[in-house]
């Protein structure tokens, strides 16, 4: 029996410190947003996560890819600061239609997210829409991004962006509980 115990026990350990202490990068906002109709396409294309994206020197592993509903790409090479990616649009005469963003990024914990969305651009005076403005904000430089280790409450459920945490706790609680009652039976 005591070697029950001891085996559960060390399982419990080493359980504990191979679980990862990471989640994934939440998708927060973007600029054009998802499945909207813009009537005046934006200088930059620029989306929003819950925490700093990853870059490495000078390596930057996060794409942002803008195409039309030709397959022509329409923005230049991505940038990112912060919690931010965001590319500016190539000059030329966008046509009319719906255009997908592309992006993959990778989060601070070396996760790779990957995602797509589209939105339509249809300019004034081509046919009468109701439609909400696309206001224009400054790119952040990365000195003014704020970090990122905020409330994310407002970006995906508690235990989505929370779950590797919570199964870290979980474990935690096995190996405390394995280790009080391997001491109990062994009168320790």
């Amino acid at each position: 029996m005591k070697r029950i115990f001891s085996a559960w026990f060390a399982l419990s350990i080493v359980m504990l410190a191979a679980s990862p202490a990471s989640s994934h990068s939440v998708f927060v906002s973007s600029n054009p947003g998802k499945d909207s109709l813009v009537t005046q396409m934006p200088a930059e294309f620029r989306l929003e996560f819950n925490e700093d994206l990853l870059v490495v020197g000078k390596e930057d592993p996060n794409q942002l890819t803008v195409t039309d509903k030709n397959g022509a790409i329409v923005s230049a090479a991505s940038e990112v600061a912060g919690p931010f990616i965001f590319a500016k649009a190539l000059p030329q005469d966008f046509v009319l239609g719906k255009y997908e963003v592309d992006y993959r990024i990778v989060s601070a914990d070396g996760h790779v997210v990957e995602g797509k969305y589209s939105f339509e651009y249809q300019p004034d005076g081509e046919t009468p829409v109701t439609i909400s403005a696309v206001v224009e904000s400054p790119t952040p430089s990365p000195k003014d991004v704020k970090s990122s280790n905020s409330e994310h409450a407002e970006h995906g459920s508690f235990i989505h962006v929370h779950s590797d945490h919570i199964a870290i706790a979980v474990i935690a609680l096995i190996a405390i509980g394995s280790w009080i009652l391997y001491r109990k039976i062994n009168d320790y």
